[in-house]
């Protein structure tokens, strides 16, 4: 019987369209990762903590505590290479100053969310906000609130709230579709407390959003916000309780807003679920088509001495691959009372700014690439 030499030609191209496509199917990108350097970046004689940045035209800036000599929030603008270029205080509010992160609106306007504690004075937590303009030198202060909102201080293991109490530790900021967001929560709940202003501070709402419909039971820890293609995320550890006994666990989730803000849109995602206690997902960035995540990961408790074996980690993850996990690098490590640490991206490069055990700032330069290597599944 003679074959047809079209249908010879057909069944050749769908034989190797079939073996290309699942050659392909069993290759994929990894992330890998190189650090560059790691130096100090805080002031000679100086402690900080929980530092947060972004950056803006070229430069960084770094928020953060400063504990001694006096305790204040500062400001460092570094330039690529993580040289000083200028230092200022920010506005602390009425009272002492315990967390800060920052956001911009990628325009002219730097936006801070921060905490102040009113504990030395038996008065509740607050709370606050502030923007500041962008200059050549360095931001300007234009507006500020203090006391958006209150809560009772939060002291592990001894004084937690009771469930359902608002907090206002470690507040997210979040500048999105013209409108500025600071984003609290409340204590072994999964409800958010989210509280929108105009770009000029002006408060234009605030309500709550229960985001633990698909986790019925468990919890929301520190978060961060984070827009991916146009559409908001919040980025958060999801527990069973705060990590002061071995039964509790904690893993990292995405959970995707719609435009307003205002409701879940989609199924939750998990991103990272190990075993270990993984929470406090002080920054999420989404750059070149990748997820960015940082978190803290506890590998045990120490509650007599009230500190903890930590571990920052960043995992990159692909949204279009429905959040497959890419690559993965560990930033910093050491026995503290928390571990809050921060970075950026810019130039194919991560740059992470973290707190030593000492209290020391340090910044460091990570070179990161895509590879091509064998799925293992």
């Amino acid at each position: 019987m003679k074959i047809p030499v079209s249908w010879l030609k057909r069944s050749s191209l769908i034989l190797f369209l079939c073996c290309f496509f699942s050659v392909s199917a069993l290759i994929f990108s990894q992330i890998e990762f190189q650090t560059l350097s790691d130096s100090v970046i805080s002031p000679a004689g100086t402690k900080g903590a929980r530092p947060d940045a972004l950056y803006f035209d070229g430069k960084f800036y770094v928020a953060y505590l400063q504990i001694s000599p006096v305790r204040t929030f500062r400001l460092i603008a570094l330039d690529k290479d993580l040289m000083l270029t200028g230092t200022t205080d920010l506005y602390s509010g009425e009272d002492e100053p315990t967390d800060i992160r920052i956001c911009t609106d990628g325009i002219k306007f730097l936006y801070c969310a921060f905490e102040t504690t009113g504990f030395k004075r038996d008065v509740p937590n607050h709370l606050n906000i502030a923007r500041y303009e962008f200059t050549r030198s360095l931001p300007v202060l234009v507006d500020s609130k203090t006391e958006v909102a209150a809560a009772m201080p939060v002291v592990i293991p001894d004084g937690l709230p009771k469930p359902g109490d608002n907090l206002v530790d470690d507040p997210a900021p979040f500048a999105y579709r013209g409108y500025y967001y600071a984003i609290t929560r409340k204590w072994e709940s999964a409800i958010l407390e989210i509280h929108r202003f105009s770009s000029d501070l002006q408060r234009m709402k605030t309500y709550n959003l229960d985001v633990g419909k698909s986790f019925p039971g468990l919890h929301l820890s520190v978060n961060s916000l984070v827009e991916i293609d146009g559409k908001p995320y919040l980025v958060s550890g999801v527990s069973n309780g705060p990590p002061i006994d071995q039964r509790f666990f904690s893993y990292i989730e995405a959970i995707g807003f719609d435009e307003s803000m205002t409701r879940v849109a989609g199924k939750p995602v998990v991103l990272s679920k190990t075993g270990k206690y993984e929470d406090y997902v002080a920054c999420a960035k989404y750059s070149g088509g990748m997820l960015f995540v940082g978190y803290d990961k506890r590998e045990f408790h120490s509650p007599e001495a009230g500190l903890s074996d930590h571990a920052g980690m960043i995992k990159v993850f692909n949204p279009k691959n429905g959040f497959r996990e890419i690559g993965s690098i560990q930033v910093n490590s050491g026995r503290m009372i928390g571990n809050h640490f921060t970075f950026e991206i810019a130039d194919g490069k991560l740059y992470v700014f973290y707190q030593t055990p000492d209290e020391e700032i340090r910044g460091s330069v990570i070179a990161f690439k895509s590879v091509n290597t064998s799925d293992p599944r």
